[in-house]
């Protein structure tokens, strides 16, 4: 082990204020970085003897107080590596089979009996049964397909499995057409190379206005020719066409620095397997109405929270909080082209001088929208944060400001319908809690307790919640429907024709037969007992 000496490469001089490891950089827990400094037993007891000495400080190791060890405790705030902090590793460098992201660790298979005859009814299935595969990679179609066959052989709720088969294959279809159109490679490597494709299109309707043409024809190159590959937890910075590194864990300080020695990067940098390789989700649900409707249906179901931004460069103090839709059907922040304009020029108005350049850009990413269409978007990297309502005090530990990219939309925000999505950001970061209050709410802390303590208990889960005139299936004890309508009080909301005779509608005879039949069952029975 030894100190990396600063290296030139095709980003020019870069520093290295951090260690690492030659012949085995895997960075485990023997590593002594800045973070877990090499200390002797004499520096760590603060003695001037022995470890098990007297707790006096000595002269050359005097005992600090709480505040200043609380300080150097603190996090570096310009460079908080909120995803993952790794040391600074060379440029010229494959780590592809040295670094190893985390594995999902599934669990063994559970088998059931086969029973004697099929199962139909899901009172009558062993205990513990369910229908899901836990087992199973969700993207390997093959096995999953296998698997629906065995459960349908067992003859346990066959027909769940047979109409998940139906979705399987409709999709092996769709992949087996896309792996044609680039055979022998891998299906990671064809969504990418069909998720580029499309981002070329769009790239070339826009003129190229961010100079990120050349990377995406130089990527997908490289790709074709076998020269890369989709490696999960691994990253590729390009540049005007060009690549700059080799596959390497994606770090936000490394990201910064790259982008720094560039000029700012504000176009023209791309960093490859940072989104993908297929598109991302993005507000998956679709909301409209201002989030002040209280009403239920109107819109105003998921809540929304302020996020506090700022640029990646900028002073602390030089942040808006934006409203956002919590919304986790979404993978990533959305913001807008005006929003980094507001935020250059809080900057300017208190310093005097404009921001030269945006936040760095790191490439396109490609999104599915909820209903099955696409976009593409400009990513940047900005930091963000959240404050407190009881104190206003930061939640997010330590005063850090997590670097996250944002795709960023064309434009200001012209309708109030069309909101700023806070992605998955806040669930990474922060606790979260909801209760069936009526209210919507969801609680962030820092801290288990404090969002404990913000929740509010509540005895009923009503069901005002759900949308008027829609049917609510009910659990026991907990709501009390409605009387059902008889057939002098049916008001007709299906459009039936009508009788004759003065007001009343006419009932065909099998909706009559079940509405007597379910009032006769609901008499003399408790709450909840709708069948």
């Amino acid at each position: 082990m030894r100190r990396a000496s600063a290296r030139r490469t095709q980003l020019g001089d870069i520093p290295r204020n951090r260690h690492y490891i030659e012949q085995n950089p895997q960075y485990d827990d023997s590593f002594n970085g800045p973070w877990y400094p090499r200390e002797s037993p004499r520096d760590v007891t603060m003695t001037g003897t022995s470890p098990r000495g007297s707790r006096r400080p000595s002269r050359t190791n005097p005992r600090k107080s709480r505040k200043e060890r609380e300080e150097e405790a603190k996090p570096d705030e310009h460079f908080p590596d909120y995803l993952v902090d790794l040391p600074i590793l060379p440029f010229d460098e494959s780590y592809i089979g040295i670094y190893q992201p985390p594995q999902i660790q599934r669990p063994p298979r559970v088998r059931w009996p086969r029973p004697s005859r099929p199962i139909f009814k899901r009172g009558e299935c062993p205990p513990g049964w369910d229908d899901q595969e836990p087992d199973l990679d969700p993207n390997d179609i093959d096995s999953q397909i296998a698997r629906c066959h065995e459960r349908i052989d067992d003859g346990i709720m066959p027909a769940i499995f047979e109409h998940k088969l139906v979705t399987l294959e409709a999709e092996k279809e769709t992949r087996d057409a896309l792996k044609r159109r680039w055979p022998g490679q891998s299906w990671e490597v064809v969504q990418r190379l069909d998720s580029l494709a499309g981002i070329e299109e769009w790239l070339k309707d826009r003129n190229d206005d961010c100079d990120l043409l050349s990377n995406v024809r130089a990527i997908t190159a490289a790709y074709k020719a076998g020269h890369l590959d989709w490696v999960q937890g691994l990253v590729t910075y390009w540049y005007d066409g060009k690549p700059l590194t080799h596959p390497r864990p994606y770090s936000p300080k490394e990201l910064l620095e790259i982008a720094n020695a560039l000029g700012g990067a504000e176009t023209g940098l791309w960093v490859e397997g940072l989104n993908g390789p297929g598109p991302n989700r993005a507000k998956a649900v679709q909301t409209a109405g201002p989030p002040q409707t209280p009403f239920p249906g109107s819109g105003a179901e998921l809540p929304n929270l302020r996020v506090a931004v700022r640029l990646p460069d900028a002073p602390e103090w030089a942040y808006h909080e934006f409203n956002m839709l919590d919304d986790t059907g979404c993978d990533h922040m959305i913001l807008f082209y005006g929003d980094l304009v507001l935020l250059q020029n809080m900057e300017s108005d208190a310093t005097g001088h404009t921001p030269t350049t945006i936040p760095p850009l790191t490439g396109v990413i490609h999104t599915i929208m909820g209903d099955g269409s696409y976009s593409y978007q400009y990513v940047r990297m900005l930091r963000l944060a959240m404050f407190g309502d009881n104190n206003g005090g930061m939640m997010t530990n330590a005063g850090i400001w997590d670097l996250v990219q944002c795709a960023i939309k064309d434009g200001y925000q012209e309708n109030i319908a069309d909101e700023r999505v806070c992605g998955i950001w806040s669930r990474y970061k922060l606790y979260t809690g909801t209760c069936p209050d009526q209210s919507g709410r969801i609680y962030f802390s820092d801290n288990r307790v404090d969002m404990l303590n913000a929740v509010p208990s509540t005895i009923h889960a009503p069901a005002s919640r759900f949308l008027p005139h829609s049917p609510i299936e009910t659990a026991h004890g907990i709501y009390q429907p409605p009387p059902i309508p008889n057939a002098n009080s049916f008001t007709n909301p299906l459009d039936l024709p009508t009788a004759t005779g003065p007001g009343v509608p006419k009932i065909p005879p099998h909706i009559a037969a079940r509405y007597a039949l379910r009032q006769g069952q609901g008499q003399g029975q408790g709450q909840g007992s709708v069948p």
